[in-house]
């Protein structure tokens, strides 16, 4: 497998990946959050700075998501720091600065470790930020070449939104395992994966991202030297994608 094929598979994932991923985390972050500071407006910020990121102004979700951060950082609160570290994270992460994606994402990873859980809402918001630090992990370990590491890292997040039975977090778990499969060499596990995250995304109405998938699935058949299931898969991708601009 070639560096530009790679470097394509990997910024088609990289953005089925993170719309399911991010957006999951804005809402099983901040919304089941236990709020200590009620006049804070984590939500409608937080959705904010993930807007940006989407419309690519990176900086300007870096400069908010740091606010965030610091906010909850005074004020030794565990579930924002938690929260917003995390944030922070892929936001370096997003302009390639890793070594401080990662640092924050131990801190987020830390103080998760002191958020207090005693009803069932809490656990699953914990285990929503747990599982998203696992995926935020795996693609650091991806842009760093570590790919028996991140698919570690999936299993664990793909565990996690498991457990909590967030159907959303499963595809884009499957979907990350299918990419990092791809990476180190296993197309055939990379197809199983690649598949499953898209039944799934068509049992959960997710058009957009499932077009991609298929697009991935075509390649890996391809690259299998299955051309007529490769054909089907763009076919078929090709007449969803119709449809989508049709809504």
């Amino acid at each position: 497998m070639n560096q530009r094929a790679k470097l394509r598979l990997y910024s088609v994932i990289k953005m089925v990946f993170l719309t399911l991923v991010i957006s999951s985390a804005v809402h099983g972050q901040t919304e089941n959050l236990d709020q200590p500071y009620p006049d804070y407006p984590s939500i409608k910020e937080s959705k904010k700075a993930f807007n940006r990121y989407f419309g690519n102004d990176y900086d300007s979700a870096l400069l908010l998501a740091k606010e965030k951060y610091l906010f909850a950082y005074e004020r030794n609160w565990s579930g924002g720091i938690a929260s917003f570290g995390l944030m922070l994270s892929k936001a370096y992460g997003n302009i390639d600065q890793l070594d401080s994606s990662l640092y924050y994402l131990n801190i987020s990873q830390e103080a998760a470790k002191d958020i207090s859980v005693d009803k069932p809402d809490q656990i699953k918001w914990v285990k929503t930020i747990q599982a998203n630090q696992n995926v935020s992990l795996a693609h650091i370990l991806i842009r760093k070449g570590n790919y028996d590491s991140a698919i570690f890292q999936g299993k664990r997040a793909l565990g996690y939104y498991s457990e909590i039975e967030d159907s959303v977090g499963i595809s884009s778990a499957k979907n990350l395992l299918g990419a990092v499969s791809y990476y180190s060499g296993d197309v055939n596990e990379a197809a199983k994966y690649f598949s499953e995250g898209y039944q799934l995304q068509l049992l959960l109405g997710d058009t957009n991202n499932a077009v991609m998938t298929l697009g991935n699935l075509g390649s890996i058949y391809k690259a299998q030297g299955d051309l007529p299931k490769a054909m089907d898969a763009f076919m078929e991708q090709l007449q969803l994608g119709k449809e989508v601009k049709m809504k």
